[in-house]
């Protein structure tokens, strides 16, 4: 397993998230799949490096409000559940 990959999957469980799954989609990136305590699951695509610590910032708030519930990357924006 890659750094990146473990990073991520790191970062997913201290927002809360389970990991499910980690598959690579092509050489640099890879599919990361996880579900929150709502029972909910997705998938995010992530680069395999992190290309600035704004990139960083970004997964680390999308898995958070995923984790609470408050953003569903499967339904389009402002669409509600």
């Amino acid at each position: 397993m890659k750094s990146g990959q473990r990073d991520a999957m790191q970062m997913a469980r201290k927002e809360g998230l389970e990991v499910l799954s980690v598959e690579i989609t092509g050489g640099t990136h890879y599919k990361l799949n996880v579900k929150n305590k709502s029972g909910d699951v997705a998938f995010f695509i992530l680069g395999s490096t992190s290309s600035d610590i704004r990139a960083l910032r970004k997964r680390e708030s999308l898995f958070r409000r995923f984790a609470k519930g408050t953003f569903n990357p499967i339904t389009k924006h402002g669409e509600k559940k």
